[in-house]
């Protein structure tokens, strides 16, 4: 059966938070998403049976892992446009 939610099956699933301001009062919640809905409002993120954002937190990443290899990517394009970038 396809779309049903039982143990030992890997889900895809997106939970989000209705009752943030910018979400409630939901009427509808397929219209609440579309029309008010940010990737704030996401609480969780389930892929293929993996937890990827718990909490509003992304769990799957090292996040200052990949903060760290942006900002020195950042400095490899200043310093390759003769440090006249600012970021």
């Amino acid at each position: 059966m396809i779309g049903s939610i039982t143990e030992g099956k890997r889900a895809d699933l997106i939970l989000v938070r209705a009752n943030d301001v910018n979400m409630a009062p939901v009427g509808n919640i397929e219209t609440a998403i579309v029309q008010s809905g940010t990737a704030a409002n996401v609480d969780t993120v389930i892929c293929d049976g993996r937890i990827l954002k718990r909490n509003g937190r992304l769990t799957a990443y090292d996040m200052s892992s990949v903060v760290g290899r942006a900002k020195r990517s950042a400095e490899r394009v200043r310093e390759a446009a003769g440090g006249v970038l600012k970021f």
